[in-house]
């Protein structure tokens, strides 16, 4: 809505393929052949990088993360927002409308070998009453669960940089399941580090590719 506001276009179901640098612009191409063009380009991927330009060098800055989540059913009542989580993102809880959301590493060696959904529903159920302090005859009732690749890096911090390797491309990733809390400051370093090509706010340094050399 903000962005919309400022005037930004938001482009939904805009599936990256190519990505060429024609001086002073960045020409953007979807799977069907559309093009936008843009000075600046943030890069915000998720957990895989495709073959949309050379960031080879981003694979070593980064782990790929496999997490289990397990959504329960609709509460009675609507869930104030809230979202607790672990300093390296192993676990996390969150409200989504009635219904919370908990996640946790797809690796831990007591859901890693299951095979069954209901036995990792069961296994998910008990690990997020005891989280929350419930009797296990709460109405948090397990429903459905997934799993999905996620990006981390080795200090549990993302990256916000500006990527020196390519012109006018800076990276906003690697949040490791905590967005909800460095995701607004993300959004005003970045802006600082396009329009004034520093990082103008106190400590966001901590953010930067050095820290990875």
């Amino acid at each position: 809505t903000a962005a919309r506001y400022l005037g930004a276009d938001i482009l939904s179901g805009f599936t990256v393929s190519n990505l060429l640098y024609d001086k002073p612009w960045w020409i953007v191409t979807d799977i069907h052949g559309n093009t936008i063009r843009a000075r600046h380009l943030i890069l915000t991927m998720g957990a895989f990088f495709g073959d949309v330009g050379n960031f080879d060098e981003l694979t070593d800055m980064f782990t790929r993360k496999r997490m289990q989540y397990m959504a329960t059913k609709p509460l009675e009542t609507r869930l104030p927002p809230f979202a607790i989580m672990d300093v390296d993102g192993t676990n996390s809880i969150r409200s989504h409308q009635e219904r919370v959301i908990y996640g946790m590493d797809a690796n831990d060696e007591d859901i890693a070998d299951l095979k069954n959904n209901q036995s990792t529903l069961n296994v998910m159920k008990g690990r997020l009453t005891y989280r929350l302090h419930c009797a296990h005859d709460t109405e948090l009732q397990p429903e459905f669960t997934w799993s999905r690749n996620i990006l981390a890096t080795p200090d549990g911090l993302p990256i916000i940089a500006h990527f020196e390797s390519l012109p006018n491309i800076y990276l906003n990733m690697g949040y490791n399941e905590h967005s909800l809390s460095y995701q607004m400051i993300g959004g005003r370093i970045i802006a600082g580090l396009v329009k004034n090509g520093q990082y103008d706010i106190p400590g966001s340094k901590i953010f930067s590719m050095e820290r990875m050399q």
